[in-house]
């Protein structure tokens, strides 16, 4: 029978030892795990709005095992300096105004208070459908979606991309660059791409270029308007049309510019561009106005006349007009317009030529010049000289004596010629007999020649 010894007290420390380590270790591991699955608690943070860039301090309870942070559940971001009441993290470019929410390996919580985003925003965009759905390099693809107004960038999978056009929230386009293999949309912004579900085919040729639209100018005249249209692929433009109208012919047509003449009954719209196999339209609308006539002058009367005269001038196309000038000198307003005539004054400083008649939008001219004379209006004549009272004017002595009905002086007569009645009537008094008779034929025939 064998014998074993035993050991005396000093062999039996060291798995003591072991089991106490052993016992310490899982205590601080079983500290861990309730500490990384306590619920974190959120109860302030600063500041509270800011662009993207801003470092959040969030503080609380619980906080030692959180492992990111967000706005609302817009995507987590990485967290630093975390205690267990306390910790940071960056506000990036594509988070939206929302809750701070901070997140565990078991749990999360909001805050109650809202951090509000300033500044602009980059949204996810996300692509819903694509037409057509197959097609060479250079056919232009329409894409639709949503948040898609910040897309800088399109192309097919993860290959060749290029510039977008016709951008909107809910829609783009863009040309099919070379080099494309088949795969899905993809469109990107400053901080997002995106993909569509299904794929688009590219096939082997090359398209016809889709015109596509980028401006116009002007953006609104009546009809027989000239309208300037840029964008790309315009090469074989053959047509135009306003608000699906009558389409008319282009020209001056190069690959990025075109021009066409509004036509007659044309409503507002936008403007289509056809090359016969495919047509692009522009995103605003042509505003079809009401056209005003343009004056013609006929003639004017008087043909001359110094600074007052008042000019009348025929013609038609008068509705409407709002000055008058001679020369090109100064606007002058018109008075009694008709749709075939108006007159004016000929201002201070006018100088000879032709007439022109403007109404705002449109002016004739003459065909032959207004002289404008020296000096003025003449002035009306004056009112005669009032009559006096208490005195009779006579015509001169000398008519008098060559009548030979009666003798005496220039002087005598004079003198009874300027006579009063009153005085006349008191010398007859004191006149002798034979004087009376001779005083009476004297003013007899002074009142005869009277004047």
């Amino acid at each position: 029978m064998r014998r074993y010894a035993i050991p005396n007290s000093g062999t039996i420390a060291a798995p003591a030892f072991l089991a106490r380590l052993m016992m310490a270790l899982v205590l601080l591991v079983s500290g861990f795990i309730a500490e990384a699955q306590t619920t974190p608690v959120i109860s302030s943070f600063s500041p509270t709005s800011g662009p993207a860039g801003t470092v959040v301090t969030v503080y609380g309870s619980g906080l030692g095992g959180v492992l990111g942070a967000e706005l609302e559940t817009q995507g987590g971001v990485a967290v630093r300096n975390v205690t267990a009441t306390s910790l940071q993290f960056t506000i990036n470019n594509t988070f939206l105004s929302g809750r701070v929410r901070v997140y565990s390996s078991c749990c999360a919580t909001f805050s109650t208070g809202t951090f509000t985003v300033t500044g602009d925003q980059i949204l996810r965009p996300a692509v819903s459908g694509f037409s057509p759905t197959s097609g060479p390099v250079g056919t232009v693809i329409t894409v639709t979606g949503t948040n898609l107004q910040q897309v800088t960038r399109a192309g097919l999978g993860r290959g060749v991309d290029t510039t977008v056009s016709s951008v909107s929230s809910t829609s783009l386009k863009f040309v099919l660059p070379a080099k494309s293999a088949t795969g899905p949309i993809r469109v990107i912004n400053p901080a997002y791409d995106a993909f569509s579900k299904a794929s688009f085919t590219v096939t082997t040729g090359t398209a016809t270029a889709t015109p596509v639209i980028s401006s116009f100018s002007p953006t609104s005249g009546p009809s027989g308007t000239v309208v300037t249209v840029t964008g790309s692929g315009f090469t074989g433009a053959t047509s135009a049309s306003i608000n699906g109208g009558t389409a008319v012919p282009v020209s001056s047509v190069t690959s990025t510019s075109l021009r066409f003449t509004v036509p007659s009954g044309a409503t507002s719209g936008t403007i289509r561009i056809s090359n016969g196999s495919t047509t692009g339209t522009s995103s605003g609308s042509y505003t079809v106005t009401t056209a005003v006539a343009t004056p013609v002058i006929s003639g004017f009367s008087p043909a001359s006349g110094p600074v007052g005269t008042v000019v009348s001038v025929t013609g038609t196309g008068f509705t409407g007009a709002t000055s008058a000038s001679i020369n090109g000198g100064v606007a002058i307003p018109v008075a009694n317009v008709t749709s075939t005539s108006l007159n004016f004054t000929v201002p201070s400083g006018t100088t000879s030529g032709t007439i022109r008649i403007s109404n705002g939008s449109a002016s004739g001219i003459s065909g032959s010049s207004y002289t404008v004379t020296n000096g003025s209006e003449p002035p009306p004549p004056s009112p005669p000289p009032p009559v006096p009272t208490g005195a009779i004017g006579y015509l001169p002595a000398s008519r008098l004596l060559t009548q030979g009905t009666f003798g005496g002086t220039l002087a005598t007569i004079d003198a009874a010629a300027v006579q009063t009645y009153d005085q006349w009537f008191s010398a007859q008094r004191s006149a002798p007999p034979s004087q009376k008779k001779e005083n009476l034929l004297r003013r007899r025939v002074a009142r005869t020649f009277a004047y």
